[in-house]
């Protein structure tokens, strides 16, 4: 995890909510986690990952944090859904 004085809310999805953090569970190979703590009656994430251990995804820098710009404004974007009835 970063500092935890200093954060970048494109690609640290805890910014911004530090105060929400409960504690920081010891990693593994695969995994990182927090336990969160919610305020109000209900909680919304955003999840996007990548590992270089992977033969898809980004393996540079680069690549990384130019589809995270992509997608943190993609997520940003209302979801249409449209329901057919056929009979």
């Amino acid at each position: 995890m970063q500092n935890r004085n200093t954060c970048c809310p494109t690609t640290d999805p805890t910014c911004g909510r530090r105060q929400n953090i409960v504690s920081e569970e010891p990693a593994n190979k695969n995994n990182y986690a927090y336990v969160l703590k919610v305020n109000d009656k209900h909680m919304a994430y955003k999840v996007t990952y990548t590992s270089d251990n992977e033969t898809f995804g980004y393996h540079s820098a680069t690549d990384w944090f130019q589809y995270l710009t992509t997608w943190k404004k993609e997520v940003g974007k209302p979801v249409v859904v449209n329901v057919i009835h056929k009979e």
